[in-house]
């Protein structure tokens, strides 16, 4: 699968050229790359460049771009327009004062994903901890770990939602088609979800992602309407999901030197190389 990478730069070669006599912008200095085959999600790399590059004024390596973002290279300022965006049918349909129907109407269930048991539930909060610990934010986390999340919950769909300024894009998507809706009868739900509130409807659970003290996003998860309703536990797992998958930190990544994972692997046991590692 090659994927378009389109390159921003004051050199002539980038598909993006940034002319600067100040050079404040690199030869090189970032890449726009597609998250997926549709090219409905892109993100933003910073090429080890010394000025860095802001996304809506704050200093990042690596970003989820949203609907609406304005990325700062130099004195220029890049407005993101997502094709599609704010535009298409949304993923969640509010349906006020009706009751949950005994079959999907809008939309086709896909076959129902195996139910987990709580070691799987362990593992995946082990696994996302480790890859939330080298991502930018947790639209990259959350974009890779969806399927699994729905997994582990017995939830036939689910997506993922970033907070943009005209409301919210995808971020990871599981047992959804294009076109395909999540019903739901809370009105209010973006607005809880934002000021932080939990959206718990029997076959449906809508968790706040928390990045930097302040609601980044969602994740939501549904059950087909026959299948045992969200419990306490469901609840408090998928909190740990949020919890988790929300503790990147886009101002932990380096601007300048492109870093590596961490932790690293370290292999030594002798007394001086343990006493380095405490320093560290």
């Amino acid at each position: 699968m090659n994927l378009p990478i389109i390159g921003i730069g004051r050199d002539t070669a980038n598909e993006i050229c940034l002319p600067d006599a100040s050079n404040q912008v690199s030869r090189f200095h970032a890449v726009l790359l597609a998250a997926d085959e549709q090219q409905t999600r892109w993100f933003i790399r910073d090429l080890s460049s010394l000025a860095g590059v802001r996304v809506n004024g704050t200093p990042v390596y690596q970003r989820v771009l949203a609907d609406g973002d304005v990325v700062e290279i130099g004195e220029f300022q890049l407005s993101i327009a997502l094709a599609g965006a704010g535009t298409g049918m949304p993923r969640i349909r509010v349906v006020a004062g009706k009751p949950a129907p005994a079959h999907v109407e809008t939309t086709v269930f896909r076959s129902p994903l195996r139910a987990a048991g709580s070691g799987d539930r362990s593992e995946l909060l082990r696994q996302l901890g480790l890859r939330a610990a080298r991502a930018a934010d947790p639209g990259e986390v959350l974009t890779e770990f969806m399927p699994a999340i729905a997994s582990v919950m017995s939830a036939q769909r689910g997506f993922a939602g970033i907070f943009a300024p005209s409301g919210y894009t995808e971020a990871g998507v599981a047992g959804l088609a294009p076109g395909d809706q999540i019903e739901i009868s809370t009105e209010d739900f973006l607005g809880r979800l934002q000021a932080g509130e939990l959206v718990h409807e029997p076959s449906t659970l809508l968790m706040p992602v928390h990045t930097g003290g302040r609601s980044s996003g969602f994740i939501c998860v549904q059950r087909s309407f026959s299948a045992a309703p969200f419990n306490e536990e469901d609840i408090r797992f998928l909190d740990s999901v949020a919890r988790v998958a929300g503790s990147t930190s886009s101002e932990a990544q380096p601007t300048a030197d492109a870093g590596l994972p961490w932790p690293a692997v370290f292999v030594g046991k002798s007394r001086p190389f343990r006493q380095l590692l405490r320093d560290v």
